[in-house]
């Protein structure tokens, strides 16, 4: 049975097979249709989707149209607190938008303790 690279969440690599990606596939769709009380995917968009991820190709895209909005919730602690990476808080934004593709980012989450003083 061929394995096939691909990426865990975390963005981890990972070689799995056919099978362990269908069933990755059908979980994580059953768990998001119940979350988001919403239907479940057909059997279309489930082969789309295997069909992104199981692509070789190094760079993966999808057509004109379909494309989603990629947000990030507390961006700008990410690279200079998680990741360590000395940057400003602009540098980061840029950083997102520009290498990570992000189309939205929480900007305010560090003054969210400071008080405002009249």
């Amino acid at each position: 049975m061929a394995r096939v690279f691909t990426r865990m969440g975390d963005g981890s690599a990972s070689w799995l097979s056919e099978a362990e990606i269908c069933q990755d596939l059908e979980e994580g769709m059953l768990d998001a249709a119940d979350r988001g009380r919403i239907p479940e995917l057909t059997d279309d968009e489930m082969e789309r989707l295997y069909q992104i991820i199981s692509n070789p190709q190094k760079t993966v895209s999808i057509e004109r149209g379909n494309e989603v909005v990629a947000t990030f919730d507390a961006g700008t602690l990410k690279l200079p607190v998680r990741a360590g990476i000395p940057v400003g808080r602009m540098t980061t934004v840029l950083m997102h938008e520009r290498v990570l593709c992000s189309d939205t980012m929480e900007i305010g989450n560090t003054d969210y303790i400071m008080n405002n003083i009249f």
